[in-house]
């Protein structure tokens, strides 16, 4: 929770600091003369500063942290359920011998292998990470 608080803080004060920085740096050059200038007008700020309501922060911070809790008590649960329910594991056994099968009959299919061909030539050949392995 406190990470959480550091960041945030962190993140508006670079905003806060890049707007600030934006406009005197801004104010402190004159325009060249020989160069087009640009069109006359209001300056559009990329950063605006603005009002941040603290309770709103906190709340979203609370309900951000509550979310975590949950997310992790779920798949603390499922995992606890795949390893003690003898349903689940039979039907996951089952499961995989069937996707072992179905990959079979997809492997055997001449268009799709053709069309799957086609497709990686196609393909930018894109260097891939390290995969994550997902928790259930």
């Amino acid at each position: 929770m406190k990470k959480i608080l550091a960041i945030m803080m962190a993140g508006i004060m670079i905003v806060f600091l890049t707007s600030a920085y934006a406009n005197a740096a801004e104010q402190s050059h004159a325009a060249p003369t020989g160069i087009v200038q640009r069109m006359p007008g209001p300056h559009k700020q990329l950063f605006q500063p603005m009002n941040i309501n603290p309770e709103l922060i906190r709340k979203s911070m609370q309900a951000r942290s509550e979310y975590e809790s949950l997310t992790r008590q779920i798949v603390a649960r499922k995992k606890k359920l795949y390893e003690e329910n003898l349903t689940i594991k039979k039907l996951q056994t089952q499961m995989k011998k069937l996707q072992k099968q179905i990959d079979q009959i997809l492997e055997s299919n001449k268009e799709l292998a053709r069309l799957k061909s086609k497709f990686k030539n196609m393909s930018p050949q894109l260097p891939s990470g390290p995969k994550k392995k997902i928790a259930l």
